[in-house]
This record gives C-alpha cells, sequence and structure tokens, in this order.
C-alpha cells in the first residue's frame, strides 16, 4: 500500500501534464424570417374540359414561364441564406 500512493501521484499529475484542447461548439444563431412570396396564379387552373388545344397549349406555357419566375424567386431568397454562393 505505501507504494501504491506514490504511483497514484505520478499518474494523477501525469494527466494534468498535457495540453490543453480546443473544442469548438456550434453556437445556434437566429435567422431572420424569408420574404413572403406569393404563389403565382396558373392559367391552367381556368382551363375547362372543353377548351380548344389551342387554349390548352397557350395557358401550360403561360403556366410554365409562372413557375420558372416563381422559383428564380426562391432560389434568390435561398441565395441569400447560402451566403450568396449558389449552390446550382
Amino acid at each position: 500500500m505505501k507504494h501504491f500512493a506514490p504511483l497514484a501521484m505520478i499518474l494523477i499529475l501525469a494527466g494534468c501534464g498535457t495540453l490543453p484542447r480546443t473544442v469548438e461548439v456550434p453556437v445556434a444563431v437566429p435567422c431572420t424570417a424569408p420574404p413572403e412570396v406569393t404563389r403565382p396564379h396558373l392559367a391552367i387552373r381556368n382551363l375547362r374540359t372543353d377548351s380548344p388545344p389551342a387554349d390548352v397549349v397557350r395557358a401550360y406555357a403561360e403556366s410554365l414561364e409562372a413557375v420558372a419566375g416563381y422559383a428564380e424567386q426562391l432560389e434568390t431568397i435561398l441565395d441569400g441564406y447560402r451566403g450568396g454562393s449558389s449552390a446550382r
């Protein structure tokens, strides 16, 4: 038992001799609320079952343009949250 105490002290002090380590801890940062972007009105919603084919094609083309513009607005907003770099 007499030899155990000095050995225990050496082991305890050896643990204190290491360099301190830095630990990075993520910190939650509140995000600003995103701006509200209204969904576009799609022309295809106004189509009836008896609509002429020309009207159907025109409505789909208008809807496609509206959805593309809407997606571009959303991507612009997301780029602001990404720090300005586009991940596309």
